[in-house]
């Protein structure tokens, strides 16, 4: 019945499961989350009609890496969707 066996002086107070420095406001982990739902649309499903696209070298396409969206063009095209693109990232064209 007053087991585990502690003095009054041993009792360990509850802290939270995190500090508040580990904590970020709720509309960034909202986002975080909406990212990551994004990114798992087609994992372990990356040869269906619905997640690839019929490409071949040169074509002008958009491409989503992560957060970002960038114009890119197709260099070669491999086995099972696997491509090479070319793109040049905003920051180099001046776009924040």
């Amino acid at each position: 019945e007053h087991y585990p066996l502690q003095a009054t002086a041993d009792r360990i107070p509850h802290f939270p499961a995190s500090g508040m420095e580990d904590r970020i406001p709720s509309q960034f982990a909202r986002y975080i989350d909406q990212v990551q739902d994004r990114s798992l649309i087609c994992d372990g499903d990356g040869v269906s009609d619905e997640c690839t696209t019929k490409c071949a070298p040169g074509d002008a396409v958009v491409m989503d890496i992560g957060p970002t969206r960038v114009d890119a063009k197709i260099v070669t095209t491999h086995i099972n969707g696997a491509m090479v693109v070319e793109f040049t990232p905003r920051s180099s064209k001046g776009i924040p």
